[in-house]
């Protein structure tokens, strides 16, 4: 809800947090590329998948495409490193905690970052022990977890959507003011055009993060809690397939919903 001056006031602002942002820009976007005596993943099970991520230069180009918008685009205030962990709710109220990687950057990153942290956990739990007390399985968690993640963007969309079409912050969308469209169909099709591209990124940006998160210096404990390495390896290599598709193809996907098919659709037999 800041002008474009407020927001290039806050973003001088948050400027400070320079090497945090460095960090990010190395283990997200360049160091699971490229050979890192820190990175590390499930061997020898995942070396044919390490190996061919490193020698894909379609997939560099999609990936340095996403860490020039990291770098470059201001659009809002973002937390930096959002996964469930970093939330805390209750009836009527949610925080999140840890903002040291906090600064003004791309929406669709931190988007992404939680897409990416409920997948892993979607992936994971076919490696995982029975869940105590019997009342659900494996799998029927697996498609609660999807669930959850269509909800979280379908809620973040349709709330974004409505805050637009606010006319009491007409004058700070300088962006995309209400005023200059003649008609509501065209304004419509302006806010179609800009969210699409914001979903595109927003995949593409949580393909990045499970790849960082398989193959990188810091992994997840739903991956880490599997205990019979063949399993695990089997459930990262799922990830690995799924973030893949979503950071090459992320324009062919039209809904979240086509994204939670695409995670189940790659299940291994």
């Amino acid at each position: 809800k800041h002008s474009a001056s407020e927001m290039r006031r806050h973003a001088v602002e948050w400027k400070a947090n320079d090497a945090m942002c460095a960090l990010t820009e190395q283990v997200v976007f360049t160091d699971p590329y490229v050979e890192k005596d820190i990175n590390r993943w499930t061997t020898p099970h995942l070396d044919g998948q390490v190996q061919s991520i490193k020698s894909d230069n379609q997939l560099k180009i999609k990936v340095s495409s996403l860490k020039y918008k990291f770098v470059h685009l201001r659009e809002a205030l973002v937390h930096g490193d959002l996964h469930t962990g970093s939330v805390m709710a209750k009836e009527g109220s949610t925080y999140c905690i840890d903002p040291e990687f906090a600064f003004y950057g791309p929406m669709g990153f931190d988007i992404g970052a939680i897409v990416a942290n409920l997948i892993l956990s979607y992936c994971s739990q076919r490696g995982l022990p029975p869940i105590s007390g019997g009342e659900s399985s494996r799998e029927e968690h697996g498609d609660w977890i999807l669930e959850q993640m269509c909800k979280l963007y379908n809620t973040f969309h349709c709330g974004f959507l409505e805050m637009w079409n606010e006319t009491a912050f007409d004058g700070k969308c300088d962006g995309f003011s209400n005023a200059l469209f003649s008609s509501e169909e065209d304004k419509e099709m302006a806010q179609f055009h800009y969210m699409k591209n914001l979903f595109d990124e927003s995949i593409g940006f949580a393909g990045t993060k499970m790849i960082r998160r398989i193959i990188g210096v810091s992994h997840v404990a739903d991956m880490e809690r599997i205990e019979d390495v063949d399993l695990k390896a089997e459930c990262e290599s799922h990830a690995i397939k799924i973030a893949l598709k979503l950071i090459k193809e992320s324009s062919s996907y039209k809904s979240i919903e086509e994204v939670a098919v695409l995670a189940k659709s790659l299940l291994p037999n």
